[in-house]
């Protein structure tokens, strides 16, 4: 009976000294423990709803930040082609353009010299008379001399 009181004083069990029978104190002793071994484990368990759900809830940040992560690379990604993509539409631009002006220029060139064999074939086609020819062989004659 001595030993219940003392381990009741030691553990801290409150309202043992009202029982006097030693059956009594030991049915109040386990009483106490089970509802103090009950109170104990439902802090248990709450702590590890607790931990599992901080848990839970790192793994969901997780995952959002994986799919944050994969959407802004795939949007990256998209940029990046699209630029390469404008890039190279301009470079085809450039290219045709390029192309054109030297088209262009070839052909003003070709309409120069259509222009310059008519003037030449115009002129030299006239006959020069007599007269005029007498003249030239003068001039040469007189430039030589």
């Amino acid at each position: 009976m001595n030993e219940l009181k003392t381990y009741c004083r030691e553990n801290k069990i409150k309202g043992y000294s009202k029982y006097s029978k030693k059956q009594d104190l030991l049915d109040f002793v386990n009483k106490e423990i089970s509802d103090k071994d009950a109170a104990l484990a439902k802090q248990l368990y709450e702590s590890e709803q607790d931990y599992f759900l901080k848990l839970q809830n790192e793994e969901i940040q997780k995952q959002k930040d994986e799919i944050l992560k994969e959407e802004r690379r795939l949007k990256d990604e998209a940029l990046a082609f699209e630029k390469m993509m404008k890039m190279k539409q301009n470079d085809e631009y450039e290219m045709a353009l390029k192309v054109d002006l030297k088209r262009q220029e070839e052909e003003e060139v070709k309409e120069a010299m259509v222009i310059y064999k008519e003037v030449r074939d115009k002129k030299y086609a006239e006959k020069i008379s007599n007269d005029d020819l007498e003249i030239m062989r003068l001039a040469r004659l007189s430039r030589f001399s």
